[in-house]
């Protein structure tokens, strides 16, 4: 067993190897300043800074990975409480589920490629999986009897989509598992699946996986959108004194949407607030406990204040380092270059521009998944004037081979070839 080099005098204050202990007085210098420490010189500022913006107003976001949060700063209200792609009653779980098959189809080349012999049995199942999901999506109305307002109008395109994207996918699967599996390969998902190839079907599974990124987050940054210009429209809720502190775990991307530059959705924060939002307003968090009470209402006090007095915390240290320096210049980083798949950079009928996006996003431990079209359809939006109708969505709108203006029509039976 290792030694314990923890003192007994500080819990978790560990002891050099050698056995020097900092001695009394150092820890009692180094024990007034930090915020952690009861009744430091950062903790009373803290509390101090809090207590005047409680009584100034000022509302708390909290956007996690299941939704947004917006709390009265006087009476912990929930003024707007925004569930995103994560919930299961807006469609978005669906629409997930059928942007799963090209990655699983993908998975499977490089398993029978490896010469792994459990590729055919899960190939099998797939298709099963597949098949009756595409029963559900032609016999029922599931988009419509979901929360999904900015799908309004475009449930049957969506039904279509999905009904080409099952056939597509069990044809290949099919043909693929009829031979020795020998041409089930990543280059052959890559030509005859993915880009299209196959007779019959002329849109490749790309089109597919764009399509179903862009609608759902087409459903979130429209909720969002709509909470927050609702609220603030009737004075609820004030872009200039918020404070919002993001920290969205979503899945095990556990490094991802850390950054402005990283995370759509704190690129669609910045449109909706517009000069009214200072962006040093804005903070991630990614350490902060992610308490059971968020999205109650009203939110708990403990809560409040715990949440409250983070954002303070990184405010203060930012404005009381800003102020020691004055006089020294500061640094200001260049902005970033656009990508493929960002608004204003990609139009939105250029389908490899977006796959090279979601490739980037997959392949990118800081990235969101959903940065593959969340920039984009952030700056769409806007364009619009905030109204889902009029964005023309890649994939699923535009950005089909020539000749081709949407996907054919819901069929019944078994899939083609």
């Amino acid at each position: 067993m290792p030694p314990d080099n923890r003192d007994e005098r500080r819990p978790g204050l560990a002891r050099a190897p050698g056995g020097h202990t900092p001695g009394e007085a150092a820890q009692r210098l180094f024990d007034i300043y930090p915020g952690s420490r009861p009744a430091s010189i950062a903790r009373v500022l803290t509390e101090t800074l809090q207590a005047g913006a409680r009584a100034g107003g000022g509302s708390l976001v909290l956007y996690t990975g299941s939704g947004l949060y917006v709390y009265d700063r006087s009476s912990r209200a929930l003024i707007a409480g925004i569930g995103t792609r994560t919930m299961r009653g807006n469609g978005n779980y669906e629409l997930t589920a059928v942007s799963h098959i090209g990655p699983a189809i993908a998975y499977l080349a490089t398993m029978r490629a490896a010469g792994g012999d459990e590729w055919r049995r899960l190939a099998e199942a797939l298709m099963t999986r597949i098949d009756d999901f595409r029963g559900v999506n032609a016999a029922s109305d599931w988009l419509g009897d979901a929360d999904a307002p900015a799908l309004a109008g475009r449930t049957g395109a969506v039904r279509d989509m999905i009904d080409y994207a099952c056939r597509l996918s069990t044809a290949y699967l099919a043909a693929r598992l009829a031979g020795d599996g020998s041409d089930f390969t990543p280059d052959d998902a890559r030509a005859r699946y993915f880009t299209a190839g196959m007779d019959g079907y002329p849109i490749g599974f790309d089109n597919v996986m764009v399509a179903t990124f862009a609608l759902a987050v087409l459903q979130d940054a429209h909720a969002i959108a709509s909470g927050l210009r609702a609220a603030a429209a009737d004075g609820r809720f004030d872009w200039s004194d918020t404070r919002i502190v993001v920290f969205q775990l979503v899945g095990n991307n556990y490094g991802a949407g850390l950054t402005a530059r990283t995370n759509w959705g704190i690129d669609l924060l910045m449109r909706l607030g517009g000069a009214d939002l200072d962006p040093g307003r804005i903070f991630v968090a990614p350490y902060i406990d992610r308490r059971d009470d968020v999205g109650a209402d009203p939110l708990p006090e403990a809560a409040f204040t715990y949440y409250d007095q983070a954002w303070q915390g990184i405010r203060d240290r930012l404005d009381a380092s800003n102020a020691a320096f004055a006089d020294i210049r500061a640094i200001e980083p260049s902005a970033p270059p656009a990508i493929p798949g960002d608004w204003g950079a990609t139009d939105a009928d250029d389908i490899e521009a977006f796959v090279r996006r979601l490739k980037y996003t997959f392949g990118t431990s800081d990235q969101l998944l959903s940065n593959a079209t969340g920039f984009w359809v952030a700056g769409a939006l806007e364009a619009a004037g905030w109204d889902p109708t009029r964005v023309r969505l890649p994939g699923f709108d535009t950005g089909f081979p020539p000749g081709i203006r949407g996907y054919p029509p819901t069929r019944s039976g078994a899939p083609d070839g």
